[in-house]
C-alpha cells in the first residue's frame, strides 16, 4: 500500500502532490526499462496524463501506487512494441535492443512478453496462428491475407479478432495488461 493517503484527485493541488510523490519513482522504472532519458520522461508524463483523465474512475482505487506502475508497465511495453516494428525509431531503439533484431536482449520484461505471446500462439489453431502472424508479424492486410490463404475476408477477420482476444486473455493471466 502506498504511503500517500487516497485523497480525492479531483483537484489540481491533490493530483500535484500525487505527481511529487511518484514522478521520480516512475521515470526510473520507465527509463530503467527504455534506457533513453526523453522517452522514459515522454512515458511517464503521458502516464500522469492518463490519469489525470481517469481520475474519477480511479478514486475507488485502493493501491495506487501499484495501480500507477501495473498502467507504466503497460505503456512500456506499448511503447516497445510498436516502436520495434516503426522503422522510423529505430535510431532510439538502437541501445535498448529492440532494433534490427527484434526485441532480444532487451529488458527481461520484454522478453517476457514477447515468450508469452509465442507461448500463446502455440495454443492457437495453425489456421488463427498464421493469420494473426501474417497480419501482426508480416503487416498484411486483411484482403492480402485472404488472398494468400484463399480464404473470405470475414473469414481472416474472424481468425484474427479471435486470436488477438486470445493472446490478449493468456498475456493478462500471466500478469501483463495491455491497454
Amino acid at each position: 500500500m502506498s504511503t500517500v493517503e487516497t485523497p480525492c484527485y479531483y483537484t489540481e493541488r491533490s493530483f500535484q502532490h500525487f505527481f511529487d510523490h511518484f514522478k521520480d519513482q516512475l521515470y526510473g522504472f520507465v527509463l530503467v526499462i527504455v534506457r533513453k532519458p526523453h522517452i522514459a520522461e515522454e512515458i511517464t508524463l503521458d502516464i500522469f496524463f492518463r490519469f489525470w483523465l481517469c481520475r474519477e474512475i480511479l478514486h475507488g482505487v485502493s493501491d495506487l501506487e501499484g495501480h500507477i506502475f501495473a498502467m507504466a508497465r503497460s505503456r512500456t511495453l506499448h511503447y516497445l512494441r510498436k516502436a520495434g516494428h516503426d522503422l522510423k525509431r529505430l535510431p532510439d531503439l538502437h541501445d535498448t535492443g529492440v532494433a534490427e533484431g527484434g526485441l532480444e536482449g532487451a529488458h527481461p520484461l520484454v522478453s517476457d512478453y514477447d515468450r508469452l505471446v509465442q507461448e500463446a500462439l502455440e495454443l492457437l489453431s495453425p489456421p488463427r496462428r498464421q493469420v494473426y502472424q501474417l497480419s501482426h508479424e508480416s503487416g498484411l492486410s486483411y484482403k492480402e491475407i485472404a488472398q494468400r490463404l484463399h480464404l473470405s475476408r470475414f473469414t481472416v477477420k474472424n481468425h484474427l479478432s479471435k486470436g488477438v482476444w486470445f493472446v490478449q486473455r493468456y498475456l493478462a493471466e500471466h500478469g501483463i495488461e495491455l491497454p
